[in-house]
């Protein structure tokens, strides 16, 4: 019972983010103060969570010493968990192969515990969602919620998993350009006071790329005060890129500048580098468009030096070679649940046909002791006959 409470409880910091802290500052007190590693690994994990979207370094120094505390407790329940909140912060900060590792160890652990609420995230979507691989994202994602109808989960619980699914549903076909399902997605979650930044950004975009630009800005707008009262410096660097991206279009290049510099000025954004990329891209074509040679060139190199950071040939090859290794653990475990359905059916097989047998014999038994009660009472009528024939015999020959 404990350990369903736990997991209930970190479940819903990590795979739904809905919950703020109300003192980081008692927190941060209970680490110093604490002698209690359980204690102090929630008090972690609770601290990760909410500065992941925030201060992602400060979040991923929070989320090592969880999983430090978790690997001493040999607690293979903290482990998976402590593993997807490193998987969910690598992901914010673009370091994909380290992320996937993360999050596939976080699964495997899961699943030696045969715990479903732990198997119900979406880290593996996202990561591969921010990757742009759509088809990965989608099939984990998938996953993730049939494993949610699967649990049988409290009225308000299901609601929770299925407003963080549809959420993540909706970022994955914006991403994909099948805008009509992101927006209704989106619109969804938005209608239960969910992610309202986040949100509010993909239908900013979805607009955007239906160039219904009125649209799209009113979106991009509301999201900036939010984003800036709740520290959200993702959503605000996209937010400014995505207003920037309009001015472009609309041939009003001071104003894009203006959003993009304010995107590129967030003194956070160099931790979380693959949001910055749009805006110097922005910028590099605004300048070469108007021949200013030194500042295209300055935004060109910037522009080339996070694609180098988020996509050169070694993480490239890293994602490739994790990507295979999963591939192999699914075969591997289709051929192994295969195999034990083979097995089974064989076993069924084998319990029908000696129940079969089973069956033939205690029908022959039946039937030989049938015959054999049978050959007895003939005997015995026969044995009576002749005794009467014989009687009859001796009183002819008396009467004669």
């Amino acid at each position: 019972m404990k350990k369903l409470i736990f997991t209930l409880f970190l479940t819903l910091i990590c795979s739904f983010g809905f919950a703020q802290i109300a003192n980081k500052d008692s927190l941060k007190h209970i680490l110093e103060t604490s002698k209690v590693d359980s204690i102090k690994f929630n008090a972690l994990s609770e601290l990760s969570s909410y500065y992941r979207i925030r201060y992602p370094d400060t979040s991923l120094v929070y989320a090592n010493k969880a999983l430090a505390l978790a690997k001493k407790s040999k607690d293979i329940r903290k482990i998976g968990f402590s593993q997807n909140l490193l998987s969910r912060v690598l992901t914010y900060m673009g370091n994909y192969p380290l992320a996937l590792d993360y999050a596939f160890e976080s699964q495997k652990n899961y699943e030696i515990l045969k715990d479903t609420i732990g198997m119900i995230n979406s880290n593996l979507a996202v990561c591969f969602k921010e990757q742009g691989d759509i088809q990965n994202a989608l099939k984990y994602l998938l996953k993730s919620m049939e494993l949610s109808k699967q649990y049988h989960a409290n009225h308000n619980d299901k609601i929770r998993y299925h407003i963080s699914h549809y959420s993540v549903l909706s970022s994955i076909y914006e991403k994909n350009n099948q805008l009509d399902l992101a927006i209704a997605y989106a619109d969804t979650v938005l209608k239960n006071g969910r992610s309202q930044s986040a949100m509010m950004y993909i239908l900013g975009s979805c607009y955007s790329k239906k160039r219904q630009y009125e649209k799209a800005l009113s979106y991009y707008k509301k999201v900036i005060p939010i984003a800036v009262q709740r520290e959200y410096h993702k959503d605000y660097i996209e937010a400014n890129t995505g207003i920037a991206f309009i001015f472009k279009e609309q041939k009003q290049l001071d104003s894009a500048i203006y959003y993009c510099q304010k995107a590129l000025k967030n003194p956070y954004g160099k931790l979380i580098p693959k949001y910055q990329l749009e805006a110097s891209t922005i910028m590099a074509n605004i300048y070469e468009s108007q021949n200013k040679k030194d500042s295209a060139y300055k935004y060109l190199k910037l522009t080339i030096a996070i694609k180098d950071a988020l996509f050169n040939q070694e993480k490239v090859s890293q994602l490739e070679k994790l990507k295979f290794e999963e591939a192999e653990r699914e075969h591997r475990t289709q051929r192994r649940i295969a195999s034990m359905e083979i097995a089974f059916q064989n076993k069924i097989k084998y319990y029908i046909l000696l129940a079969i047998l089973l069956i033939l014999g205690a029908f022959t038994f039946i039937l030989y002791r049938n015959n054999q009660k049978n050959h007895q009472t003939n005997k015995i009528l026969q044995d009576k006959n002749n005794e009467i024939e014989s009687t009859l015999k001796e009183l002819k020959s008396t009467q004669a």
